[in-house]
């Protein structure tokens, strides 16, 4: 009885260590397994990267001319996550500009030019979804110019001409800290002008002037401001983990912006989409691909006549390769 005894006591005592070890042994596991993003509070991120282009030419016989060129953007990136909500922040800025040619007559010519913020506030609705308002707002920094010939250009922007701000409440499925999807039954997407001239000529959509055909003096101005009001859909998407081993250095990101003005013409949706590669060839140094393509059935980028105005509407689209200096903090 004595043996008996001795024996169910120790096959219980070995019974409940092996339970605790198991036990222990799937918490690690389910740490380990974790994913950063569902680990709360505050992140803080950023990108700089600074790109160089050089073409030098010496009795070249096939012909082609020198050019030099540089490349600059940022991003800063600024998230909280909790169980209840998630509110997301970054800003963006590029400038690039090239000189084609080796003479001080030559300019820099300006091949890119962007500042933008986001921000976008969300409350837990059920799960991956989230009560969500959205506010975006961009610009340039430097004039804009369109050349007719190597001294004459006219003006076409600058610095809050154009700026969009566009401010959105709707939904948010938001999973992770990868992808996005948001959908806006009630969204306001105003257009600034804040130059006259470009006013007054109708630029980026803004009611032009009323000119007197006689004697051509301006009898109402332009308006300086346009207000759209419809549907909004933003997607959004990075990616920096893949399983091949050849992928492990290379980020992607995409961004689709969509916009259906209720009032007027609502089937011509307004586009905004970017994509953006990055392949890290080792710490410092990164090559870069990205591309963007704009449409918007109220903005004129087409000349026609050949008058050096622009009088139809069309897609615009950018694509930039650079290598260069990239540092990720």
């Amino acid at each position: 009885m004595k043996k008996t005894l001795l024996f169910v006591s120790l096959f219980a005592l070995l019974s409940n260590s092996l339970s605790a070890q198991i036990t222990d042994a799937d918490a690690q596991k389910a740490l380990r397994t974790q994913s950063t993003d569902t680990i709360f509070g505050w992140t803080v991120s950023g990108l700089v990267s600074i790109n160089a282009a050089n073409t030098m030419l010496v009795n070249w016989i096939a012909g082609g001319n020198n050019t030099l060129g540089f490349e600059s953007t940022g991003s800063i990136f600024a998230n909280v996550r909790t169980k209840r909500f998630v509110w997301e922040n970054n800003l963006n800025a590029a400038l690039g500009t090239m000189r084609q040619g080796n003479t001080h007559r030559d300019k820099f010519l300006k091949t890119n030019d962007r500042l933008q913020f986001n921000s976008k506030y969300g409350q837990r609705a059920y799960r991956n979804f989230f009560y969500s308002a959205l506010v975006n707002a961009q610009t340039q920094m430097l004039i804009g110019k369109n050349y007719s010939n190597d001294t004459t250009y006219t003006i076409i922007s600058r610095f809050w001409a154009p700026a969009q701000i566009l401010t959105a409440i709707g939904m948010d499925y938001n999973p992770n800290a990868n992808l996005s999807v948001f959908v806006s039954p009630i969204s306001a997407r105003m257009t600034f002008v804040h130059d006259q001239t470009l006013a007054n000529a109708g630029a980026f959509g803004v009611t032009p002037a009323i000119i007197d055909p006689a004697t051509g003096a301006i009898i109402t101005p332009g308006q300086r401001s346009l207000c759209q009001y419809g549907g909004y859909v933003s997607i959004s998407y990075k990616k920096n983990s893949w399983r091949w081993e050849l992928l492990k250095n290379v980020m992607y990101i995409t961004n689709l912006n969509l916009f259906s003005n209720y009032v007027e013409n609502p089937q011509n949706i307004k586009v905004d989409w970017s994509n953006q590669l990055l392949f890290k060839v080792n710490k410092y140094i990164t090559f870069m691909f990205s591309n963007q393509f704009l449409y918007d059935d109220v903005v004129k980028v087409k000349d026609t006549n050949g008058d050096g105005v622009f009088d139809a509407t069309g897609g615009q689209y950018k694509q930039i390769t650079s290598l260069g200096f990239a540092f990720n903090f």
